[in-house]
């Protein structure tokens, strides 16, 4: 049996922006089954869904595109607004296919909203986002079309890893790991029958920040095991812009990441 076709990752639009140095995609359309059986009988007759939540999930390690297109409290999808996700296709024999080749799934109303950004001492770092997409009367919530050419033109000329820490003005060295939860939570909604979520929003945000280092005495003395509280003095988690062709941009470059 010959193989048909085969896929792989390209980008995602986000109003226009192209999101690239993605990692992986996932779309999955979470269904709850009804079933029904016949006054007792052991096998089921009936089967439908009821209400479907469709979810788009990526990682890119192009935080700073990332972050400008999405931000950290999320965006609107809706109207011109949209989110193009595509898959390129792989050319038999060859590398990848040209134009008018590749499938395109496009997200018309719903919201993006960031998962989180990980990073681990000398590694780029990642960043998820997630797509939560609801109908809009007349697509469906992820509608898929065959045959098109690849929009934008991605580029690998982004990368972070790791960078120092602040903690009410004092500096923490030997970071080691970075963890920033947005902690985006949304409802969805949907009415009157439909078989779509119809309505998303932002429920609430409760971001943190975990980060490891190895100065368990410098630890002990900033943060205590009762916690410390924030003072006048901001504290600051940065991510180090790494330098294409060498190590790391200069500190005093501004092209790092920080988060206040």
């Amino acid at each position: 049996m010959a193989v048909g076709s085969l896929f792989s990752l390209y980008a995602v639009l986000v109003d226009a922006t192209l999101i690239d140095q993605i990692t992986d995609l996932s779309m999955a359309a979470e269904l709850d089954e009804i079933l029904l059986n016949a006054g007792g009988e052991v096998f089921n007759r009936f089967v439908a869904t009821g209400t479907r939540q469709e979810v788009v999930n990526f990682s890119s390690n192009a935080i700073a595109t990332a972050l400008e297109t999405v931000a950290l409290a999320g965006k609107k999808v809706e109207s011109e607004h949209v989110v193009d996700c595509y898959f390129q296709k792989y050319a038999e024999g060859g590398s990848r296919a040209g134009t008018l080749a590749h499938p395109k799934i496009v997200v018309n109303k719903g919201i993006v909203i960031p998962t989180g950004i990980n990073v681990e001492n000398d590694q780029i770092a990642q960043m998820g986002l997630s797509v939560i997409a609801t109908y809009d009367g007349s697509n469906d919530p992820l509608k898929y079309t065959a045959d098109q050419s690849l929009g934008g033109s991605p580029g690998a000329d982004e990368a972070f890893t790791v960078g120092p820490v602040k903690l009410n003005g004092t500096t923490i060295t030997g970071i080691q790991g970075i963890q920033i939860n947005p902690g985006v939570q949304v409802v969805t909604l949907g009415g009157d029958g439909e078989g779509h979520v119809t309505f998303v929003a932002i429920r609430r945000v409760q971001p943190s920040i975990i980060f490891r280092f190895m100065d368990v005495a410098a630890a002990l003395a900033s943060v205590k095991f009762a916690g410390e509280a924030q003072g006048a003095t901001d504290s600051v988690v940065y991510l180090r812009k790494m330098a294409a062709g060498g190590a790391r941009v200069s500190d005093v470059t501004e092209e790092h990441i920080s988060f206040t």
